[in-house]
């Protein structure tokens, strides 16, 4: 007898029972794929930029607020490329969003503006064309490079892209150079409207890349004037330690020249990786340890059910020994049945995974990095049929064990079903107490989470927010801040004349997202 025909037979025999199992190892699976397949795309993908372990970011902190930011001045940045000599190379870089005109119509469409030393950095190579030379990181200058999803879908990937011109904010720029594919600056963890500071990455979202032209006046000279984000690449046989302590030094002398500017303000460094996954990087670990959890319960549960369902059986096998039939291949036919039930389980985990991820894309994308790019593709089908074989023999084992112990006389003697005798209610109990256990884990823990998250919620912040509306406003078509304020004083009366409103005021930022 083949024993794919007898594990057909069975299942056609008890399909409630099939059904049953193959649901609730399938929610297991599921829930592991889902976490698989976020952690790939998450953790595990590459940052697409070269020697990426060496790229580090340079931060501002505050001892006395235990926080930091993201912003140096110009006079700063300057200080520590010239007094941290683990690094080979400090950039700093900026972006935005421009009006890109196209004939007559015109659409917002982000940029970078670059510094010459970004390029050494990151160590960028262009696909087509060439970099900017150094004349040309000056102010209007007339030059751009294509980021290579830019091209695609901006210029169709014409190979003689090359010499267009884009009017970018009113300035006609020249494309000289198409950056490589997969290549993607800057990975940033910017605040999200709404969320609170949480990460954003725009990965590949830039279209364009322009120079940009060394500060002005106070912009430049100022030290609190911190505007500028710094990425810098360790030199080779450099350490992250070795340029925390070197930054460390500097910032020590920086508040004795410039206690104004500078006293109670440190730098610190951080990898680009740790830098944009942040609490990521412990969350997912956490996550997947509490549906490994999950699935460990289906597991344990579906032992009992196939001990349970062992005693219904055991005539049938006393039969098959009584006929001759070897117990290892009992155990073989047993295994199989529990291999199938778990495969099917597989399968319809995995479209449960599917349904899973696009979920969470939906609900997390603007809160957890690469999150969209989290597809359930043929690595996550792997994964779920090799778990699909292991749990297969972790629920599978100990009932096969049990069955194939089978004293046939007995069985065929009392020709009815028993209870398993005392040592197969003791398996069950145990298997019982240590699902109950594993329940009552995850249910603890799920508590303090909603508990944390009540307190979150509950946190006063100092001034009541329920009744604040907020809206963004971009404000590119005036020429000189006499327009623009202006415009905020008319804005703001008009708004304050609604009915409703009972006060109107302006900010850079909304609270706790800058």
């Amino acid at each position: 007898m083949h024993p794919f025909g007898h594990v057909i037979r069975q299942f056609v025999k008890a399909p409630g029972f099939v059904a049953v199992a193959v649901l609730t190892l399938a929610v297991g699976i599921g829930a592991n794929a889902v976490v698989f397949g976020v952690a790939k795309a998450v953790l595990l993908r590459p940052l697409g930029l070269p020697d990426e372990d060496q790229l580090m970011w340079v931060r501002l902190t505050k001892a006395r607020a235990s926080m930091s930011e993201s912003a140096l001045s110009w006079s700063e940045i300057e200080d520590i490329r010239e007094s941290v000599p683990s690094f080979a190379a400090v950039a700093t870089y900026g972006t935005s969003g421009v009006v890109w005109n196209d004939h007559e119509s015109g659409f917002e469409v982000p940029i970078l503006r670059a510094r010459p030393e970004l390029m050494e950095v990151l160590q960028v190579r262009p696909h087509l064309g060439r970099l900017f030379s150094t004349e040309e990181y000056v102010e209007q200058s007339g030059v751009a490079l294509l980021t290579y999803q830019g091209w695609q879908n901006h210029f169709g990937g014409r190979s003689d892209v090359l010499g267009q011109q884009a009017r970018l904010d009113g300035v006609v720029r020249e494309v000289v150079g198409v950056l490589p594919e997969g290549f993607g600056f800057p990975l940033e963890r910017l605040p999200v409207t709404g969320t609170g500071a949480g990460p954003l990455v725009s990965q590949g979202e830039q279209v364009f890349w322009i120079p940009m032209a060394r500060p002005q006046e106070n912009d430049r000279t100022s030290r609190e004037a911190r505007m500028f984000s710094v990425a810098a690449r360790l030199k080779p046989g450099a350490t992250e330690a070795g340029a925390r302590a070197e930054l460390a030094v500097l910032s020590s002398r920086l508040a004795v020249l410039y206690p104004e500017a500078n006293r109670g303000l440190g730098f610190d460094v951080v990898s680009f990786r740790d830098f944009i996954l942040g609490r990521t990087r412990q969350g997912l670990p956490l996550l997947g340890g509490a549906v490994a959890a999950v699935l460990l319960v289906c597991c344990v549960n579906l032992a009992n059910l196939l001990l349970a369902r062992g005693l219904v059986r055991q005539r049938e096998w006393a039969v098959r020994l009584a006929m001759g039939a070897a117990r290892t291949r009992l155990i073989r036919d047993s295994l199989m049945e529990s291999l199938a039930l778990a495969l099917s389980a597989g399968l319809v985990g995995w479209a449960m995974a599917a349904f899973g991820l696009r979920l969470l894309r939906t609900l997390g994308s603007a809160s957890v990095p690469f999150l969209e790019e989290a597809r359930v593709d043929g690595w996550v089908l792997l994964f779920a049929v090799g778990l699909s074989t292991v749990t297969a023999f972790v629920f599978g084992a100990l009932p096969a064990w049990h069955q194939s112990r089978t004293d046939a006389a007995e069985a065929l003697r009392t020709g009815a079903r028993s209870s398993g005798g005392p040592q197969i209610q003791r398996w069950q109990n145990a298997l019982l107490v240590g699902q109950v256990a594993a329940v009552l884990v995850l249910t603890l823990a799920a508590g303090a989470l909603l508990e944390s998250f009540r307190r979150l919620l509950g946190q006063d912040l100092g001034y009541q927010v329920d009744p604040v509306v907020t809206m963004t406003l971009r404000t590119r078509d005036f020429e000189t801040n006499g327009e623009l304020c202006r415009f905020y004083r008319r804005l703001r009366e008009r708004l304050a004349a609604l009915p409703g409103i009972e006060a109107v005021g302006t900010i850079s930022s909304v609270p706790l997202t800058g």
